[in-house]
């Protein structure tokens, strides 16, 4: 994809506020959820069409510290289609 098409997906969805996961399918790699983010390279990143991606097992840990090592960066060439993984990240409460 080109960094057009992700950054019009990403106005147009509700990732707005980096909570909505989403499911990023590659043309080569097998499919990944988790959350694009937006930190200080944001810009720098989407010119060259690379993209920070926290994975879903680690977004409430990212959530707490904002630790982007906690991210990957993905070449937006590699993905296929991105898509709203319709995951409930809010806490369970029990009682």
């Amino acid at each position: 994809m080109t960094p057009d098409e992700i950054t019009s997906f990403l106005s147009h969805s509700k990732n707005k506020s980096q909570n909505d996961v989403l499911r990023i399918l590659f043309k080569k790699r097998t499919t990944v959820d988790g959350i694009i983010i937006r930190e200080k390279d944001f810009e720098d990143l989407k010119d060259k069409n690379f993209w920070r991606v926290v994975f879903i097992k680690d977004i409430p840990l990212w959530k707490d510290t904002r630790n982007t090592n906690l991210s990957r960066i993905f070449n937006g060439r590699d993905f296929k289609k991105l898509a709203h993984a319709n995951l409930d990240l809010s806490p369970s409460f029990e009682g």
